[in-house]
């Protein structure tokens, strides 16, 4: 008995004009079957004598709008210019991992050690958590003024944002 997807193949009529993938979304909506004719990503693209079990029949469908970082790889060469290593690489937005930021020279930049040069440092860009800490949550009172509402902790991974030096309680 076959199944719904290989009825569907069977009786597909293809397009004798191929076309970018690009091109094809921006005109036909999906989720859709297509036919792959030219290329290979991945494990996807047209069987070789070289790549044999590539698979040439795709169901494209959406995952939605999803943001990713473009990156490349790079090289310090003669100590000044950086030089692009291998191909690129795109890490999704869910990427559990976090970036260290270098100097113009390549060098890794210093880590915050305490809270109070967090507070001191002037920068838009929070400060990543790189160990579990306990942290004062404070709230406003009714005269404006702050004052304590227990502790959490602060994962790894979390970012603190600079804003304001305060003093809680007497």
């Amino acid at each position: 008995m076959a199944t719904d997807g290989q009825i569907l193949l069977a009786t597909a009529k293809w397009s004798d004009e191929g076309q970018y993938l690009r091109e094809f979304l921006s005109k036909n909506s999906l989720p859709t079957v297509v036919k792959i004719i030219k290329g290979q990503y991945g494990n996807l693209g047209v069987p070789t004598l070289p790549s044999p079990g590539l698979q040439s029949t795709v169901l494209l469908v959406s995952a939605g709008k999803r943001q990713k970082i473009i990156a490349q790889a790079v090289k310090l060469k003669e100590g000044r210019r950086f030089v692009a290593v291998g191909s690129r690489i795109d890490i999704p937005e869910n990427y559990p991992g976090y970036f260290e930021l270098l100097s113009e020279e390549g060098k890794s930049m210093r880590c915050c050690e305490t809270v109070l040069e967090i507070s001191r440092r002037k920068t838009e860009a929070g400060c990543l958590v790189r160990e579990a800490i306990k942290g004062i949550v404070a709230k406003y009172d009714e005269e404006g003024g702050l004052q304590s509402d227990g502790a959490r902790i602060v994962n790894i991974g979390e970012v603190l944002l600079p804003k304001s030096e305060v003093t809680l309680g007497e």
